[in-house]
């Protein structure tokens, strides 16, 4: 029986850490997207990470993972009755990714999302992921983290780079944190890139769709920045200085960039 072709795995995906080391603030898991059975031609048997490889793990650790929420720009990665299945919730909120942070909506859905089930049940565990688990998925965690738990932005981003390492290593997120819950002022340059997200492209997808660029960005993303907006990232005292390194491009080249690349495409 033949099988319809699911497309590329998604770019960096098969070097790239299948989870965090533990749970984000004692009730979230990150994860990378995982990948149906359909991939399993693409991806060699070492590497694959499936949704029943992800429930295995939890039931292992005697945990139950009662929320699903997905990040992705995309629904062609697994089949979300597989979660369904497993007697758990499964939720997409759509974030694009491709140089924007998650908008106001989208963190605030998320937040009142999670708040709720968390309260109604307690002793459940959530699991999040965009395609790498990392920037989409720390920014609304960390958002998370300050807004409900009273946690600094420091405090927060500490928290998820320790247990999801080097945390979110893009600097426009870093610095959308900061403008919402500190001051853009005191952004720490973004840590340097891990080997496995190391490649030849220019411009970084979070997902292998190309984006839309007659599509209008959300509100209150960082895609609306100008120069006039963005500010120089400084270290913190209270952070490792060897783990946050400047890039060579500016922010402004990478804008740059993406509006190049829209033109052609």
């Amino acid at each position: 029986m033949s099988h319809k072709d699911p497309g590329p795995i998604p770019n960096r995906w098969l070097k790239c850490p299948r989870k965090a080391t533990s749970l984000v603030a004692d009730k979230f898991l990150a994860f990378k997207t995982p990948l149906g059975s359909q991939f399993n031609d693409k991806v060699p048997e070492e590497s694959r990470f499936t949704p029943s490889m992800l429930f295995s793990f939890m039931k292992s650790m005697k945990v139950k993972l009662g929320l699903w929420i997905d990040l992705t720009n995309t629904s062609r990665f697994y089949d979300k009755k597989e979660i369904e299945n497993m007697d758990c919730k499964y939720v997409k909120l759509q974030c694009r990714g491709h140089g924007e942070t998650p908008s106001l909506d989208q963190t605030k859905t998320f937040i009142q999302l999670v708040s709720k089930f968390l309260a109604q049940n307690p002793l459940q565990v959530i699991g999040v992921h965009c395609t790498h688990g990392f920037n989409r998925t720390g920014f609304l965690l960390v958002s998370y983290m300050v807004e409900h738990l009273d946690c600094s932005v420091e405090g927060a981003l500490y928290e998820f780079s320790k247990l999801r390492p080097p945390g979110i290593y893009k600097q426009d997120y870093l610095q959308e944190l900061y403008r919402r819950y500190d001051d853009v002022e005191f952004t720490p340059a973004a840590p340097e890139r891990p080997s496995w997200c190391i490649e030849e492209e220019e411009i970084d997808y979070d997902d292998d769709d190309v984006p839309n660029a007659q599509s209008e960005p959300e509100p209150n993303s960082s895609s609306q920045y100008t120069s006039k907006h963005v500010e120089k990232g400084k270290y913190l005292n209270h952070f490792n200085i060897d783990s946050f390194k400047c890039h060579n491009m500016s922010y402004d080249q990478v804008l740059l960039g993406f509006v190049l690349v829209a033109a052609f495409v």
